[in-house]
């Protein structure tokens, strides 16, 4: 399975008034509070987000902790490929130690809290990273990697029904760099 995103940044009353919309009109799914180390010293790790091959990172969603790796499909990493390692209920502090076995010790410490929602054939997450920092995520999955252009034009007219703007490349990875200095950790262990 190939997940196709894209994302956007919000302020505080387009995040509000999102998670309004699609609570009257979509499905909620799930509410995640979700701490990950993004791994940064594996194969295909690159600073920039955008020219990542590989993204491997520890995830502790809602209590349940996983090593979930994201494989590059398409420019500027708007499609991957993910697989899920489910670790179980286990610590993030001894997943660091399991990814410490493989030559792992340096990462990236996030935090998010987010709204999972359906509506109209796409997932969207509304995100906060700490008070202050919103953006969304709008996400459909393909089996066919050959339509993942297709599926990309699909999203940004569906984000733009609801007058969202959409991370540019440059727009992103500016995005990404701003969370790094100003929320995430670097860590070592």
């Amino acid at each position: 399975m190939i997940e196709v995103e894209i994302r956007g940044e919000l302020t505080e009353k387009e995040f509000g008034e999102l998670n309004n919309f699609l609570s009257e009109k979509g499905k909620l799914l799930e509410v995640q509070d979700r701490e990950m180390i993004l791994l940064r010293d594996t194969p295909g790790y690159n600073e920039d987000p955008t020219l990542r091959d590989i993204d491997i990172r520890i995830r502790r969603t809602n209590g349940d902790t996983e090593i979930m790796v994201k494989e590059k499909k398409s420019d500027g990493n708007v499609s991957r490929s993910e697989n899920s390692f489910k670790l179980g209920n286990i610590e993030i502090e001894d997943a660091k130690k399991f990814v410490k076995y493989f030559g792992s010790q340096k990462g990236q410490w996030m935090h998010r809290k987010k709204k999972v929602y359906e509506y109209d054939g796409i997932f969207w997450s509304v995100v906060e990273a700490v008070p202050g920092i919103f953006y969304y995520e709008a996400e459909m999955e393909t089996e066919d990697g050959n339509d993942l252009q297709k599926v990309e034009e699909v999203l940004k007219e569906k984000v733009k029904k609801l007058a969202l703007k959409v991370f540019t490349k440059d727009e992103y990875r500016e995005f990404i760099k701003m969370l790094g200095a100003k929320v995430n950790k670097y860590i070592e262990w």
